[in-house]
């Protein structure tokens, strides 16, 4: 059977995929053409698989099919980052902190771990390290099925 999470996502942690599928949803109450939109787009890129590639080419379409440009996350940064909901901004820097550290691309892990330092660091908070990440999202006894 096929799945709508791209093949490294299913080796990670449940608890871990949560995370990753709880920050799909972009921020609420921000237009289209905010600077976050761009980024949440390569966000769902990195660990959903389209289900229609015709789109991809749209800038206002649910996934982007660029590459990870930094000149997204730079605009993000710029953007005032106490004007995002704070409940948002910290599932999103979860998210991107798992993906920092464990998708099987160096390129992408970077991308993604220099956002999330640079995130936590703007908010005056440290980075976890990946073990602190793994203790803290472990399954609990339940067996994956």
């Amino acid at each position: 059977m096929s799945h709508v999470v791209r093949e490294w996502v299913s080796e990670l942690t449940w608890k871990q995929q949560c995370v990753l599928l709880c920050a799909c949803r972009g921020v609420d109450g921000f237009p289209k053409n905010h600077v976050s939109k761009p980024l949440t787009r390569m966000f769902r890129q990195t660990i959903v698989k389209c289900a229609d590639t015709r789109t991809l080419d749209n800038s206002h379409s649910f996934m982007s099919g660029g590459l990870l440009d930094p000149h997204v996350a730079d605009a993000f940064m710029n953007f005032q980052l106490d004007s995002y909901p704070m409940h948002w901004l910290l599932h999103f820097a979860h998210a991107i902190e798992i993906m920092g550290y464990k998708h099987p691309d160096l390129d992408t892990r970077t991308y993604w771990m220099h956002l999330y330092v640079r995130i936590v660091r703007s908010l005056h908070l440290n980075p976890e390290t990946e073990e602190q990440l793994d203790f803290r999202l472990q399954d609990g006894c339940r067996e994956r099925e």
